[in-house]
């Protein structure tokens, strides 16, 4: 979270990501520019966030809590990443998948037993 009316809080937002993606992965990482409830004295403009956002790779929402604005937005998209990304993980794939079932083991026994030579 950068503050738009401060441009030194935007510009330690690179030495921030860096920490966040060398000691956590695998979480999705927002950008949220707050106080944007008084355009006469924004320092960070949007365009200059969503270059940022898009060149690493983040999620940016622009924010005001005293206005109420995108607040809960950005917790329940964040968590409905969080959510998605979880069960994404918990998805076995398709070779798992293949041999987990009862009916793809039983096939594969069938086959093994019917590949033994006759004595």
């Amino acid at each position: 979270m950068y503050d738009v009316t401060n441009k030194a809080t935007f510009d330690e937002v690179p030495w921030w990501l860096k920490e966040i993606r060398e000691h956590i992965s695998g979480i999705p990482i927002l950008l949220v520019g707050n106080k944007n409830d008084d355009g006469k004295q924004t320092e960070v403009l949007e365009e200059l966030a969503q270059d940022f956002a898009e060149e690493n790779r983040l999620y940016l929402y622009q924010a005001s809590a005293r206005d109420n604005v995108n607040v809960s937005e950005v917790f329940d998209n964040l968590a409905a990443m969080m959510l998605a990304d979880k069960r994404k993980a918990e998805e076995p794939d398709e070779s798992t998948r293949l041999y987990s079932t009862t009916d793809s083991a039983l096939d594969v026994r069938k086959i093994y037993l019917n590949s033994q030579p006759e004595t």
